[in-house]
């Protein structure tokens, strides 16, 4: 197992627990996100989704947000929500 910080470690198989179904929320892009490789600022994109998309949020790491897009593209990014 990794971390999305980097840290490898091992965990027994007794300890892992299936996903919750449902996602931490669902939301529509307000602009043009790059999807990171990883949570972190040097962390190449692989792709993009366009403004007003309609994405999951699986995770959570420091302020990035691992995302899920409407053809299975997933990737971290971080949101710049409106208020």
């Amino acid at each position: 197992m990794q971390t999305p910080t980097g840290q490898i470690g091992c965990v027994t198989a007794r300890a892992v627990e299936a996903a919750v179904a449902a996602p931490l929320r669902r939301l529509s892009l307000p602009v043009a996100t790059d999807l990171l490789v990883g949570p972190e600022r040097a962390a190449p994109a692989w792709g993009a989704l366009a403004a007003r998309t309609p994405v999951v949020v699986l995770g959570q790491a420091a302020q990035y947000s691992l995302l899920r897009g409407p053809q299975g593209e997933t990737g971290w990014a971080i949101l710049w929500l409106r208020d």
